[in-house]
């Protein structure tokens, strides 16, 4: 008898114009001779005496390469921006030039004791008290102290609010800081202005708007807004394209980050098939991107996130060849200089570990895995603000590796670290952690469940289950899909306790989502139908006899439609609904029931499947005494 089996698997299956413009590679570009563990970097036409500083204070960030040369273009960029602000004429020109002086030399203590001086000495005059403030602001950020700056960028913005520079460097230092709500009003106001500006005057302010137009994008993405995510990175991708029309050399690179963004977006919104397009963009413009380590790791970064889009595809071999690259060629780049690419390494080794985890090669997986939350350890201890979610998520993970092994306790210990670190993360900016917390809570609950440890499993999904709830309301698509997941995996726990009761009510809350979500797209059509066919599963077990007809009718049409455009993939679908059918119809109208038995053995794929339904057709004609062979 299979129908203990089928039952189970039917239930649970469920800023300004610069003096000096950049090139394709910025301001700055890593000197990649330091092993032993900081990285150096050399930046276009700054003072050797003020370089030392820049790298003192960088190499303190510990963060990833890509993000240490984003931060030291962007200084550099503030440095050059200073530097022409003091050079401007004025009542303080003597003050001023101390202070550039100082600034050439790397005091940067020195320069900001002069600007205050400035600022105490100023008339009462609002456009240059905005320029002093600005240029005060500017010190800090080069001293690595947004916060500090930002009361100076406050000030500047308040008194001169028309002068672009003002707005988008203080709303990108919030964006920067997750101070979202203080971030959106200026980003949206500066928006409007460079817009007009660069109508006027694409040449000049078209790269500013391009910049603008990502730094919004961002924060809507990371806040879940994501339509209108895509509105103003569409719109980026828009300008850069302009621009590279006249420079594809200096502007491809800016193409390629409008790209990613859109591919990372469309991945959320599971919008599969316009993420790979914009992703193979990106990874063609990259190749042809000049060959450097950053380069090479900029390649890297596209690769690991077109492999794990190709993973939520079902196409796991071009997946695996993806991430195998990305992390080939970051170990690479490890071994040359770990302080530098570590970061970006365990990021890979992380979903490369996911991936030998797919593909059952778990001993490999679990080495890579504890290789990746080895270096987030590290990482993480040194600076826990740009670390800690990284490091969660790789114990996640490992938590993954540790609970298909069957080592449940390893497991646990690995998914309540996660947990722990997302839930203290989520309480500062829940925008930006509430969706990785739902997913660590969900993995904790379904290993507390495989290890029979049941209320401590519902705990935790039920929990998960309110977060996406929550976060579905935002957006639909993106979180939709993970609240028919969590309500699934409930619903399974109260089924196998064969407490039906409790389980209907999930298995209600999961089809009404997938119904919702098909109303919007007919590829949750599958997911819609899987989950009335477990509704048909538990009103059968429960006796609910008025109930099955319309779900499982729905079901089975569904199945139906989808077996005849791909029998591999839904046979074994539409021969659990041929089966419940059959067990509905068992005391009813045994003959048909057989019936029903004879079909799902036809049309199911799984030979083990397949040979089931033939021993229980067997047995269900000498019940049914039935003269009439099919």
């Amino acid at each position: 008898m299979i129908v203990t089996q089928l039952l189970l698997l039917a239930a649970v299956a469920g800023q300004g114009p610069s003096v000096i413009h950049q090139t394709t590679t910025g301001w700055c570009s890593p000197i990649i001779t330091n092993v032993t563990g900081n990285v150096r970097v050399n930046c276009i036409g700054v003072d050797p005496r003020a370089l030392k500083r820049l790298n003192l204070e960088l190499n303190r960030t510990n963060k990833e390469l890509t993000a240490k040369i984003d931060e030291a273009n962007d200084w550099a960029e503030r440095y050059h921006e200073l530097e022409t602000r003091l050079n401007e004429p004025g009542p303080n020109e003597e003050l001023a030039q101390q202070a550039e002086n100082a600034l050439h030399e790397g005091e940067l203590e020195k320069a900001k004791e002069i600007l205050d001086r400035i600022l105490e000495q100023d008339e009462k005059e609002e456009s240059r008290i905005a320029a002093h403030n600005y240029n005060r602001g500017l010190i800090a950020q080069l001293e690595f102290k947004p916060l500090e700056a930002l009361p100076y960028f406050d000030k500047a913005y308040r008194f001169r609010p028309a002068n672009p520079e003002y707005g988008g460097n203080y709303g990108r230092v919030l964006l920067q800081q997750h101070q979202y709500a203080l971030a959106e009003p200026v980003l949206m106001d500066v928006l409007k202005r460079i817009r007009l500006l660069a109508l006027k005057d694409p040449q000049k302010h078209s790269r500013e708007l391009a910049r603008i137009l990502h730094n919004k994008g961002t924060l809507e993405a990371e806040t879940s807004r994501f339509p209108d995510a895509e509105k103003d990175f569409n719109e980026e991708l828009k300008v850069t394209r302009e621009l590279a029309k006249t420079d594809a050399s200096e502007f491809n690179v800016f193409v390629s980050r409008a790209l990613t963004s859109l591919g990372d977006l469309y991945a959320n919104t599971l919008r599969y098939d316009p993420s790979e397009r914009a992703f193979k963009e990106a990874i063609v413009l990259q190749r042809g991107l000049p060959e450097s380590p950053l380069n090479r790791d900029i390649l890297a970064q596209s690769l690991h996130s077109y492999s794990v889009l190709l993973g939520k595809m079902d196409r796991d071999d071009e997946a695996f060849a993806a991430m195998k690259e990305c992390v080939s060629i970051r170990r690479e780049l490890a071994m040359a200089n770990p302080a530098a690419y570590d970061p970006d390494f365990a990021s890979s080794l992380q979903t490369f570990a996911d991936d030998l985890r797919g593909a059952k090669h778990l001993q490999e997986a679990e080495t890579a895995a504890r290789e990746a939350v080895a270096i987030q350890t590290r990482l993480a201890a040194a600076n826990p603000d740009a670390y800690r979610s990284t490091l969660a998520n790789a114990l996640g993970i490992l938590g993954n590796i540790y609970g298909d092994a069957q080592r449940h306790e390893e497991a646990q210990a690995a998914y309540r670290q996660s947990v722990d670190i997302f839930r203290e993360l989520a309480t500062a900016a829940p925008s930006a952690f509430e969706p990785d917390l739902a997913v660590s809570l969900a993995n904790l609950g379904s290993e507390y469940f495989n290890a029979g440890k049941r209320k401590e499993g519902e705990a935790s999904l039920r929990e998960a289950l309110d977060l996406e709830v929550r976060l579905s309301q935002l957006s639909l698509e993106a979180f939709g899909q993970r609240v028919v997941e969590s309500a699934s995996i409930l619903a399974g726990m109260f089924i196998l306790a064969k407490d039906f009761d409790r389980a209907e009510p999930f298995f209600l809350q999961a089809s009404d989502m997938a119904r919702r979500l098909a109303s919007l797209k007919s590829t949750y059509r599958p997911l819609l139908a899987q989950q009335l066919q477990a509704l048909a599963l538990i009103y059968i077990q429960s006796s609910q006899w008025d109930k099955v007809a319309p779900v499982l009718d729905e079901a089975t049409k569904t199945h139906k439609e989808l077996f005849a455009a791909d029998p591999a993939h839904f046979g074994d679908l539409l021969a659990t609904d041929y089966f419940l059918s059959s067990q509905w119809l068992e005391t009813k109208d045994p003959a048909q029931a057989c019936k029903f038995v004879g079909q799902a053995a036809d049309v199911a794929r799984n030979p083990e499947m397949k040979q089931g339904f033939k021993t229980e057709l067997e047995d269900c004609r000498k019940n049914a005494d039935d003269p009439h062979p099919r």
